[in-house]
């Protein structure tokens, strides 16, 4: 069993040490090594008697280890809430393969039509629940997988049944790689909610952002770009940039316009929709904007602190589109992570849409970089 890192406080420190036999996931460690407010829970760990695990299935809090392990000491008390956030991916998949053959068929009976074209049907919420006990929160997205190469995917809407999510024209002729893609795809394209997309470096979240962005680009006045203009590491700054605003920030949205040139197939259009469309906005000075009517994407979300992240979501007026993007592993060492974990931890939330993508296109060489 794995142990939610941050629910030991520095109030059970001694408690803590005393530990054996548990397992802390490596990406929750690596979070609480990049933000000093977390020291005192990393002085609490006991590391020869604890694992760091790559992943968890289940989670515990700290109270429910200790009456575990103590059951005639502590008190057990149930916590589902931490439990049903860690495991909030912003979708459910349900593997057909696992399942008895009446089970498969009574299910296949409802995605499908009985026609020859076989084509794919809203899906009814009570036969989801009666068959696998599944219900679906706040703007939650179900994989079907009929195959292991071939999906169904609906959205939890109001009514009694979940909506069939199908894409025949997204821009320039563009396919999405994969169900993440195409879920990521659809949060970014609804206007309704404000969209949070976690990935891993080359997994395609500026490039699905982006292409969400040119759908609606009809639908809204202007598209603004916000990326924390932070270098990697200080020791290479190159310090006072010339020019305008625009050219002091243009560096930093490198890859906006890469990935534009990407979707366009070529780098001059991607100017021209940069300089017709895109707006990109100083960090500094966001706090005197009212953005109305307008597409805001948040590029490297995991640099923010609690109070940019405040700042940022409430310039966005109704009328507006959020999608923010964030790889928890980019923080290089110097990301507040606190900051984006606050939004993330008040999910599911009908406010927002929150999607995981899980693999890398960008190369064999990004895949390779990811693992280090």
């Amino acid at each position: 069993m794995c142990v939610d890192i941050f629910s030991i406080t520095k109030d059970v420190c001694q408690e803590a040490k005393n530990l054996k036999n548990l397992k802390v996931r490596k990406t929750d460690l690596e979070s609480a090594l990049r933000d000093k407010a977390y020291e005192k829970i990393l002085n609490c760990l006991d590391y020869d008697n604890i694992e760091i695990a790559s992943s968890c299935e289940k989670f515990l809090t700290f109270n429910k280890v200790k009456a575990k392990l103590f059951p005639d000491k502590y008190e057990y008390f149930a916590n589902l809430e931490i439990k049903r956030k860690q495991e909030y991916f912003g979708y459910k998949e349900i593997y057909l393969s696992e399942y008895p053959e009446n089970i498969v068929e009574s299910l296949l009976s409802e995605i499908y039509t009985q026609s020859s074209n076989r084509e794919k049907l809203n899906l009814n919420k009570q036969i989801i629940k009666n068959l696998f006990g599944i219900e679906l929160v706040h703007n939650e997205y179900l994989i079907i997988w009929v195959d292991e190469n071939n999906s169904v995917v609906y959205k939890n809407t109001t009514g009694s049944q979940y909506r069939l999510v199908e894409h025949t024209s997204i821009p320039y002729s563009f396919k999405v790689k994969d169900v993440y893609q195409k879920i990521a795809y659809d949060s970014c394209i609804n206007p309704d909610v404000a969209t949070i997309i976690d990935g891993p470096v080359g997994s395609g979240k500026t490039l699905i952002a982006l292409l969400s962005a040119l759908k609606n680009m009809n639908s809204y006045k202007q598209i603004f770009v916000i990326r924390p203009n932070i270098g990697i590491d200080s020791r290479f700054d190159i310090g006072f940039l010339p020019g305008d605003l625009d050219d002091k920030l243009h560096p930093w949205i490198g890859g906006v316009i890469t990935n534009l040139s990407y979707i366009l197939g070529d780098e001059k259009k991607a100017e021209t929709i940069m300089n017709s469309y895109i707006r990109h906005i100083p960090l500094n000075m966001v706090q005197g904007y009212s953005i109305h009517n307008s597409i805001v994407i948040v590029d490297e979300s995991q640099f923010l602190s609690l109070d940019l992240i405040k700042q940022i979501i409430s310039r966005i007026s109704e009328g507006s589109k959020l999608i923010m993007l964030y790889d928890e592993k980019q923080g290089y060492g110097i990301a507040d992570y606190i900051g984006l974990k606050k939004v993330l931890e008040n999910l599911p939330n009908p406010l927002f849409s929150y999607v995981r993508l899980k693999n890398i296109y960008r190369s064999r060489y990004a895949d390779f970089a990811e693992k280090l």
